[in-house]
C-alpha cells in the first residue's frame, strides 16, 4: 500500500481534480448557478444558496394537509414528475437505501392522493396517475384493482380485462404467482357482466 504520493502522481491527481472542478462549474453555470463554487482562503466552497432540490419540493407536497383543494393539487402535480425512481439507485450506495425508500413512500402517497382526488372529478386524470404509479409499483394489486375499476367507470370493460390478464401474466412469469383472490373475483365478475 502506497502512503506517499510521488510528484508524478500528485500532478496527475491535481490535473484530474481541476478538470472535474471545471466540468462541475460549467454544469452548475448552465443551470443558473454561476457562482456555485468559489475559492476562498485556500478552500473550495460549494454554495447551495438559491438551489431548489427535487426532494424539497416532494417533501413540501407530502406535508400538505388533507383534504386536497385545487391549490394543493397544483403543488402535488408539480412534485410528481420530480420523482424519477430510487435515490442514487444506480450507484448502489448502502447509505442511500433508507432515503430511497423514504422518497418512494412519499411518491406513492402523492400518487394515491391525486388518484383519490380525481376519482370523483376526472376519470381520465385519475387514470393518468394510475398509469404513472404503475410504472413505479408494477406489482401493486391495489393499483391494478383501481385501474380496472376506473376503466369500468369510463366504459372500457375490455381494457380492464386486458389489464388484469397482463398483470396475471407478469406475476406468473416473474414470481410464479397468481393475483390475489379479491382481484381475481373482480376479473370474473367483469367477465360475467359483459
Amino acid at each position: 500500500m502506497k502512503l506517499y504520493l510521488g510528484e508524478h502522481d500528485y500532478k496527475k491527481a491535481k490535473i484530474h481534480f481541476h478538470t472535474c472542478l471545471s466540468h462541475l462549474r460549467k454544469t452548475l453555470e448552465a443551470h443558473g448557478f454561476a457562482n456555485g463554487i468559489t475559492f476562498v482562503d485556500s478552500c473550495y466552497i460549494f454554495s447551495m444558496e438559491g438551489l431548489v432540490r427535487d426532494c424539497d419540493q416532494i417533501d413540501a407536497a407530502y406535508e400538505l394537509a388533507l383534504p386536497l383543494n385545487p391549490d394543493k393539487v397544483d403543488a402535488l402535480e408539480a412534485a410528481i414528475p420530480l420523482y424519477t425512481g430510487g435515490v442514487l439507485e444506480l450507484n448502489g450506495y448502502e447509505w442511500a437505501y433508507a432515503l430511497s425508500e423514504e422518497y418512494r413512500h412519499k411518491a406513492v402517497a402523492l400518487f394515491n392522493r391525486l388518484i383519490d382526488y380525481y376519482q370523483g372529478l376526472d376519470l381520465d386524470r385519475a387514470h393518468h396517475y394510475l398509469q404513472l404509479q404503475r410504472k413505479y409499483q408494477p406489482y401493486s394489486e391495489h393499483n391494478i384493482q383501481q385501474m380496472m375499476l376506473n376503466l369500468v367507470k369510463k366504459g372500457q370493460r375490455s381494457e380492464a380485462l386486458r389489464i388484469y390478464k397482463e398483470y396475471e401474466r407478469m406475476l406468473s412469469q416473474d414470481f410464479d404467482l397468481e393475483p390475489d383472490e379479491k382481484l381475481t373475483e373482480l376479473y370474473h365478475m367483469l367477465c360475467l357482466t359483459q
